[in-house]
């Protein structure tokens, strides 16, 4: 990630940063200046980076759904002054995102305005990759949308007891996914309304993650017989009370989610990332 300070008289210099300090270099005679900004801080650049690298990976996966390929992307970030004395955070993304601030690529060819600066297409050329852009970025917003259940499966979450489903809404909470149900099943008649409810409600479209050891070989056995109509991911996700955990057979579920939904996949590859 490379850090420019926009300032025309300067010439929108780069920033270097280090552990301890800041600096700009001159794109006039490549000295070092000196800028004081009473908001900027190693703290500050930290931010930015993260909000950055987020904004990355979440586009990053919405144009592979459509298999396009995200090479780099331009962001300016500014200061709300108005909202950092009312103790809100100031800093926001101050520049609109377009198909100026990219290079993307379909099988090779690219999409954005290089190939104007590159003088490689016509006009002509130009506007129809344009326009397809803009198609394909219209889909983004149906990916947002929680209630398309294309990029947001149910998942259902089946236990035998409150304190591990409240366990797991905070996990799902965690990663801002809101397309689950809960389920406590201790009774025949509850295992009844379970099934007749995973069954009229898509089940080809649904994960489950089902803790209740009565259940396991059942739905198993139903996943089996359903066989290749199933149409995403019909794995059951077992977890044990001293082996995976509730944690990790909700993180499981998500990483099929992450596969369609750029929310998610960007949420759970920086913190991959963060553990490298």
């Amino acid at each position: 990630i490379e850090f420019f300070y926009k300032n025309d008289a300067l010439g929108d210099p780069l920033i270097h940063i280090d552990e301890e300090k800041w600096e700009l270099r001159n794109p006039k005679n490549n000295d070092f200046i000196s800028l004081i900004e009473e908001f900027f801080s190693l703290e500050l650049f930290e931010h930015i980076k993260n909000q950055a690298k987020f904004i990355f990976l979440l586009l990053e996966k919405a144009f592979r759904n459509s298999g396009i390929i995200l090479w780099d992307l331009k962001l300016e970030f500014g200061y709300n002054m108005h909202d950092s004395f009312n103790h809100v955070s100031p800093l926001i993304l101050a520049d609109v995102i377009d198909n100026d601030s990219w290079r993307i690529t379909l099988d090779g060819v690219n999409l954005d305005k290089q190939r104007f600066r590159n003088d490689t297409a016509n006009r002509k050329e130009i506007l129809n990759n344009y326009i397809l852009v803009q198609n394909i970025t219209r889909e983004f917003v149906k990916m947002a949308d929680k209630r398309n259940a294309l990029y947001n499966p149910k998942i259902y979450f089946i236990s035998d007891n409150e304190r591990e489903t409240t366990e797991a809404k905070a996990v799902f909470q965690q990663y801002g996914y809101h397309n689950y149900i809960k389920h406590i099943v201790k009774y025949f008649d509850e295992e009844t309304e379970i099934f007749n409810e995973i069954f009229t409600n898509n089940f080809e479209n649904s994960i489950i993650i089902c803790g209740n050891t009565l259940l396991q070989p059942k739905l198993s056995s139903v996943i089996k017989h359903l066989g290749h109509s199933i149409i995403f991911y019909p794995k059951i996700h077992n977890f044990r009370r001293n082996e995976t955990g509730i944690e990790e057979a909700v993180k499981e579920a998500l990483k099929y989610v992450a596969q369609i939904n750029p929310l998610v996949y960007a949420k759970l590859r920086m913190e991959f990332e963060e553990h490298l």
